[in-house]
């Protein structure tokens, strides 16, 4: 006599728990954890992000390599709110965590467009390209590190992946990760109310703060960066 097949109830099985089932309370409570940097701005702040906005960009950035930390993101949302018409200039893009940030505020606050320079390689711009594709709305581009040497008004950017984006040739914020910046060619196009944010370029920071204040209204120090807001 054969054996039947015993039927066994299948194993129920837990449900799965999504990053994003628990992501929201522990997004809300490192925003509430980083201070917003005190200065006395140069021009009057645009309305200030949401904590839940403030928490969707830290969770953008979160899925982007690089160094951008928490009290650095805030300090930009704040930076940026505060700043002039005029385009974003980032020097040391690396796969575009930064510049995620830098693009979507831009648009928030009706800046500018902004102009990403690194020296990549293949794969590290195909990095960067796929990172930013989604945000870019014709209102960001990049050029290799050393080719930006008729930066003015007017100026244009093309590539393949980004098409065409032309530039005012003033600067809202020049953000700069690297201490082969050539700053004073680049901080000549600082518009007045204007940033500059060094990041692994301390002794440049330090320098130019210290060579410029006549001309600057607030300065600190959030993370790893040096922000300096000049005079309107």
């Amino acid at each position: 006599m054969g054996q039947a097949a015993l039927a066994l109830p299948a194993k129920a099985s837990a449900p799965l728990r999504r990053v994003h089932d628990v992501a929201p309370h522990s997004l809300a409570e490192r925003v509430a954890l980083v201070r917003s940097p005190c200065f006395w701005p140069a021009l009057p702040g645009k309305r200030p992000l949401s904590q839940i906005e403030r928490a969707g960009l830290i969770r953008l950035a979160d899925s982007i390599p690089g160094a951008c930390g928490d009290e650095k993101m805030v300090a930009l949302m704040e930076a940026m709110r505060h700043a002039p018409a005029g385009d974003v200039v980032e020097i040391g893009s690396g796969c575009g965590r930064t510049a995620a940030l830098l693009v979507w505020l831009a648009r928030r606050y009706e800046i500018g467009a902004v102009l990403c320079l690194d020296a990549w390689n293949d794969e590290t711009l195909a990095d960067f390209e796929i990172d930013l594709a989604p945000l870019a709305e014709g209102r960001l581009n990049y050029l290799n590190a050393d080719a930006a040497a008729d930066y003015a008004p007017d100026f244009a950017v093309k590539t393949q992946t980004f098409g065409e984006t032309r530039y005012a040739g003033r600067l809202a914020m020049l953000h700069m990760g690297a201490d082969d910046t050539p700053l004073e060619t680049w901080a000549a196009h600082v518009a007045p109310g204007g940033w500059l944010v060094f990041e692994g370029c301390a002794e440049a920071g330090a320098a130019f703060a210290e060579a410029n204040q006549p001309r600057i209204c607030a300065s600190f120090t959030a993370g790893e960066a040096f922000f300096v807001q000049l005079k309107r």
